[in-house]
């Protein structure tokens, strides 16, 4: 599927299905993905790790169930995080051709059946 097709096919209503746990490692790409989907994807990461780092050491500090509170928003962001980055890759691969071309070469995108 060329790059139009696939435009045109998710403008005509055709899912597509984004192998969440592969889209991450495209973030990891310098210069691939455009800079506000990375500083988004880095802000809920950065949650992700004070909400879960800050939970554990709440434990010590706080009645344990506003704790576990804390750990438990900090672990969500972890499951936010993915459900992201997959949207993050398909909005810039509807954007960008490159983008497109190495998600569907890492079969990071499919064709919903």
């Amino acid at each position: 599927m060329t790059y139009d097709e696939f435009v045109d096919a998710y403008r005509n209503g055709t899912r597509f299905l984004v192998d969440e746990s592969r889209a991450g490692f495209l973030y990891g790409q310098p210069g691939l993905l455009p800079s506000g989907t990375r500083a988004k994807q880095t802000f809920i990461r950065t949650l992700f790790y004070l909400g879960t780092l800050g939970g554990i050491a709440a434990f010590f500090f706080m009645v344990w169930y506003q704790a576990l509170g804390i750990l438990i928003v900090g672990l969500y962001m972890s499951r936010m995080a993915q459900r992201d980055a997959a949207s993050g890759v398909l909005k810039a691969a509807l954007r960008h051709p490159q983008v497109y071309e190495v998600a569907m070469d890492a079969g990071v995108i499919n064709v919903k059946a």
